[in-house]
C-alpha cells in the first residue's frame, strides 16, 4: 500500500491492522526504504512492515528473522561494525552493549530488547525527530523521497535511555561511514568504465541507498573527480557490498 494514500496522517499500527487491505508477501526482506518493521500476532503473518518506498504490507517472517537475515547477508560488515561498536564503547567508558545494526549508510535501532525475541525496529538513516507522547509510547518522524512520515510506536525505554541510544547509534555509524569512505572512493575511481577496456572489472554497488549517499558527499568534498558510468551503477539492483 502506497504512503500517498495516508497523506500526514500518523501511521498507528492498530489502524493499519484494522481499515486496511495490507498486501502479503511470504518472504520479506529489509530494504533501502524500510523506516519500521512492528511484530504482530497473527495466524499467517507475523511482521507489519512500513516502508518509504515500497508501502506497506504484511510477511510471515518474525522481526528477529528479518534482522538476522540482513546480518547473515552482510556479515562482513557487521564483524567490522562489532569492532566500531567495541571500540566507542571502551572510549565512552559504557558496560553494556547496545543493539544497534549498522550496515554502510544505513543503521537500525530496536525499541525494546531484541536480544531474544521479536520487538519493533526502526531506521535511524531516515529519522529526523522521536517526540514521546507517553511514558513508553513514541512518535518517529522520517524524511524520505520528499515526504515526511510520522509513525507510532510503543518501547520499553524512557526518554533519557531512548535519547543516549540513538546518540550512541548515530556516533556509531558516523565512525563506521567515515572507515568505509576510504576504500569506498578508492573503489569507485580504480576501475574506470572506458570504450578501450569494455573488459574492465565490473563495479558491485553498495548496499542499497549507501552508494548514491556516499557519491553525493564525494561530489561535495572533491568536486569534478569523474565516478565513470554512475547513472548505470545506481540503476542496477544494489545489493552487492563494495567492502
Amino acid at each position: 500500500m502506497n504512503l500517498h494514500h495516508f497523506g500526514t496522517k500518523i501511521l498507528r499500527l492498530s489502524d493499519l491492522l484494522v481499515d486496511h487491505d495490507l498486501p502479503h508477501r511470504l518472504r520479506g526482506k529489509i530494504g533501502g526504504g524500510t523506516l519500521a518493521i512492528f511484530p504482530i500476532e497473527d495466524d499467517q503473518f507475523h511482521t507489519l512492515v512500513i516502508d518509504g518506498l515500497e508501502g506497506i504490507y504484511l510477511t510471515d517472517f518474525h522481526t528477529r528473522t528479518l534482522m538476522q537475515q540482513l546480518m547473515r547477508t552482510y556479515y562482513h560488515l557487521t564483524i567490522q561494525t562489532r569492532v566500531e561498536r567495541q571500540f566507542l564503547e571502551t572510549q565512552l567508558g559504557l558496560g553494556h552493549q547496545r543493539p544497534v545494526i549498522v550496515l554502510n549508510n544505513e543503521y537500525y535501532l530496536p525499541l525494546s530488547s531484541a536480544k531474544n525475541r521479536n520487538t519493533t525496529w526502526i531506521s535511524g538513516h531516515w529519522l529526523r525527530q522521536i517526540d514521546f507522547i507517553g511514558p513508553k509510547q513514541i512518535l518517529a518522524t522520517f524524511g524520505i523521497n520528499q515526504q515526511t512520515i510520522t509513525v507510532e510506536a510503543h518501547t520499553s525505554m524512557g526518554r533519557k535511555q531512548m535519547s543516549e541510544f540513538v546518540w550512541f547509534a548515530t556516533m556509531l555509524h558516523n565512525i563506521h561511514f567515515a572507515a568505509i569512505k576510504p576504500g569506498l572512493l578508492r573503489y569507485l575511481t580504480t576501475y574506470p568504465a572506458t570504450p578501450e577496456n569494455s573488459n574492465a572489472k565490473a563495479v558491485p554497488a553498495v548496499i542499497y541507498k549507501g552508494v548514491e549517499l556516499a557519491v553525493h558527499e564525494i561530489d561535495a568534498t572533491e568536486p569534478g573527480r569523474d565516478l565513470f558510468g554512475l547513472a548505470d551503477l545506481l540503476t542496477e539492483e544494489l545489493t552487492v557490498s563494495l567492502i
